[in-house]
């Protein structure tokens, strides 16, 4: 991972192809977005293709068409006509570019706090974070350190701070947790 500020040209991973749907053409579509249809809003698509396989590298895409399937966003790609080729791209990254995005809310992406060290408010460095979930209630961050921990990214009780230019985020939680 890059030390330095992310630039407006670099793009931004905000959902996923998670599978063929139909004959037709149509794709299974996983939003990271919030609300999840915001993913169908950006007008251009770069898809990073899983390798190895029938398909990989990246390359631009258009949605043509998406709707809500029993709970479930799908989607038709210019271009992609029948489920063998759909299925092809199952698995691919959805990225738009940094500068579609609206500006963040906190002032960053979860991207870009990757890597970042977290410390305790002793001082402790308990790892990297790594990952971020969802259990439904709040994000969970996943840090990776002389061994995995998971911590929920809850402003006050939990996290007292995300501080930019030293690339940390300060947490109230023990070694032992």
């Amino acid at each position: 991972m890059s030390d330095a500020t992310p630039s407006a040209d670099e793009t931004l991973v905000v959902g996923e192809l998670a599978g063929a749907h139909g004959v037709r053409g149509w794709v299974k579509l996983k939003s990271f977005t919030d609300p999840a249809e915001n993913l169908v809003h950006y007008a251009n698509w770069r898809l990073l293709l899983p390798g190895p396989g029938a398909a990989t590298g990246s390359r631009e895409v258009r949605l043509a068409e998406w709707r809500w399937h029993s709970e479930r966003l799908i989607g038709r790609l210019e271009g992609i006509a029948d489920r063998d080729a759909a299925a092809a791209l199952t698995g691919a990254q959805v990225t738009v570019p940094r500068s579609e995005l609206p500006a963040p809310s906190d002032g960053w992406y979860w991207a870009d706090l990757m890597g970042y060290e977290v410390h305790n408010l002793e001082g402790v460095v308990l790892g990297r974070l790594r990952d971020v979930m969802d259990n439904g209630a709040q994000d969970i961050m996943v840090v990776a350190g002389t061994r995995e921990r998971l911590i929920p990214f809850v402003r006050g009780p939990v996290v007292h701070g995300v501080e930019e230019a030293q690339r940390r985020i300060l947490v109230d939680w023990g070694e032992d947790y």
